[in-house]
């Protein structure tokens, strides 16, 4: 079993779901932070969401977050599990103004 810590950013380009990761293969995660930066002069509002592959559902973590110009917000409370399957996804109600960072680990089980 490999044990990877990693780091990742996204610009979110519209309004639609943006799947910002999947535990795929025979990986598990555990996600240790998500932060989301409004990165433009106008306040926005964000939504952060789980799928859960074995219910084909979305589960709300964040809904209708505001979030002023230039104000970044951390997510998550605590640490939590993103079993195979499963994805976080991320949702503003502005294109192209919101970043997202999350830091994560991936337990490979290979």
């Amino acid at each position: 079993m490999a044990n990877n810590f990693k780091v990742k950013g996204y610009t979110l380009t519209d309004t639609a779901d943006t799947t910002i990761i999947t535990a795929t293969g025979s990986s598990n995660f555990i996600v240790g932070s998500v932060i989301v930066c409004n990165i433009t002069a106008v306040a926005i509002t964000v939504d952060a969401l789980l799928y859960d592959s074995d219910q084909a559902d979305s589960f709300y973590i964040m809904k209708d977050e505001p979030l002023t110009a230039g104000q970044s917000r951390e997510v998550l409370v605590r640490p939590f599990s993103l079993e195979t399957g499963n994805q976080l996804k991320v949702r503003c109600n502005i294109a192209d103004s919101l970043d997202v960072v999350i830091s994560y680990l991936d337990r490979n089980r290979d």
